[in-house]
């Protein structure tokens, strides 16, 4: 990945509401508000990234576990990028600092092919 192409970046994707099988739409939004750009997609895949894509992450899950939104959350763990982050979640949800288990929330992948199955 080129750090330097997704940076402050975000990807929608919207597949149409009336024919499942149709072509799948990839759109670069520019919203100023995470929000805003939450509302508009279907889901959101999460790159590799620093502390305002942790931010990001962060502010979906919770509101997902505060039933905002129900919006499919994928990490894109390319090369092992966020592998101690998701075992750190799965700490907390060991801890029971969790409502939810981590699985309900997200779902991690190996590399983009495998998004593919979800869509």
């Amino acid at each position: 990945y080129d750090a330097k192409k997704v940076r402050n970046s975000w990807l929608h994707i919207r597949r149409s509401a009336c024919n499942f099988m149709s072509p799948i739409s990839f759109e670069m939004l520019a919203a100023s508000l995470i929000q805003q750009r939450y509302e508009k997609s279907d889901a959101a895949i999460i790159l590799p990234g620093g502390y305002g894509t942790l931010d990001e992450v962060f502010e979906m899950l919770t509101w997902n576990q505060l039933s905002i939104h129900n919006k499919k959350i994928f990490i894109l763990n390319s090369n092992g990028f966020y592998d101690n982050l998701v075992a750190h979640i799965e700490k907390m949800s060991n801890e029971n600092f969790l409502y939810n288990h981590p699985a309900d929330q997200m779902t991690v992948l190996k590399s983009p092919d495998e998004l593919l199955k979800y869509l």
